[in-house]
């Protein structure tokens, strides 16, 4: 599942890009991932190194029960980037802090918050769920409140995180193993816009007697994540996510955005426009008889470009000089109004 893709933080072109995102992923603070023996096989670096090489841009940690490997795996990431001329595998990556806990009710539930949380993030959010007793990193770790007691209490500004129901059509998944009440309670509580399909699943729990999204009378976002617990199961199932910066708003806004902002990761490129072929760039200038005196210059996004602006600010006028330019006379008297211009230019 390697791809080759060019990473977002390095596209040259303004607004919303395609990020590769595995949402669910472990390291060596759960007891049960990336162990021999019992003991860790695996350094942080490398653990790094590993999601790199699958070309993954942005990656969810979420252990069991605890974050005790937050910390460690942003300062080894600090020094993969002082050190990146010197390592060929080396490639941007972002790091989402979260945890994968599991509520009273038997369910896992992931809590992602943004790139600039830290370990002490996770334990605040513990002791508010109520993990007490128990080794940290441990699955069989239950909380003492159930999904719907955590959905409602734990929002911001007391704890700025997304809440998504794990493999739910998988082991310990709230549409396969939750009961009927703690089901129709999750899918309709408004914390929720997001779900994770289980990494050797499909989109399948609409053959139910009655369809999720009918009964959430809601879409959802479907999201997927590797849940790897070793080496060879980095980067099996991710996700795209468009997106124009890797935080926590940019995310959330993405996954209320649904499927036309997340999609499955699949070999053979990203989605998007299917040419690499656009306008880039809008220069306007010798425009004064237009009622602009000084030059202007729109950067411009492949897919979908807004112009907004009051009564008079010019957003005719650009797309006249549009239609002027790529010799469109004959839609001379065209209601503008509400118009999509679409060029494909040779790319510069």
């Amino acid at each position: 599942m390697q791809s080759n893709h060019t990473p977002p933080s390095r596209v040259d072109y303004p607004g919303a890009k395609w990020w590769r995102v595995d949402f669910h992923t472990h390291t060596p603070h759960s007891t049960d991932a990336y162990r021999t023996g019992g003991t860790p096989n695996i350094a942080d670096r490398e653990w790094l190194l590993a999601h790199m090489r699958m070309g993954i841009d942005a990656v969810c940690v979420t252990d069991h029960n605890g974050g005790g490997q937050i910390d460690p795996l942003k300062a080894a990431l600090v020094e993969l980037e002082v050190e990146s001329p010197r390592d060929s595998d080396y490639r941007p990556l972002t790091l989402f802090p979260g945890v994968e806990i599991t509520t009273s009710d038997d369910i896992h539930l992931l809590a992602i918050f943004g790139p600039e949380a830290t370990g002490s993030a996770i334990s605040a959010l513990l002791g508010q769920v109520g993990l007490q007793g128990g080794a940290e990193g441990d699955h069989e770790n239950q909380l003492q409140k159930g999904l719907k007691e955590i959905l409602d209490q734990i929002h911001p500004p007391n704890c700025d995180c997304i809440f998504l129901p794990a493999h739910v059509n998988g082991p310990r998944g709230l549409i396969r193993d939750g009961n009927a009440r703690v089901k129709e309670d999750a899918l309709k509580h408004a914390a929720l816009y997001a779900l994770e399909c289980s990494w050797n699943g499909t989109v399948d729990w609409t053959a139910e007697t009655e369809p999720v999204e009918e009964r959430a009378n809601k879409e959802f976002a479907v999201t997927y994540g590797s849940d790897s617990h070793q080496v060879a199961q980095v980067g099996r199932k991710t996700s795209w996510v468009h997106m124009e910066e890797a935080t926590l708003d940019g995310l959330r806004i993405a996954l209320l955005d649904g499927k036309g902002s997340v999609e499955e990761f699949t070999q053979g490129g990203q989605p998007g426009p299917p040419t690499n072929k656009w306008l880039r760039r809008i220069h306007i200038e010798k425009s004064k008889y237009l009622g602009r005196v000084e030059s202007i210059s729109l950067e411009l996004n492949p897919g979908l470009n807004a112009i907004i602006g009051g009564r008079g600010s010019g957003k005719s006028t650009i797309l006249e000089i549009l239609r002027k330019t790529f010799n469109r006379s004959e839609e001379n008297g065209t209601n503008l109004r509400g118009l999509i211009v679409s060029f494909s230019v040779r790319k510069a």
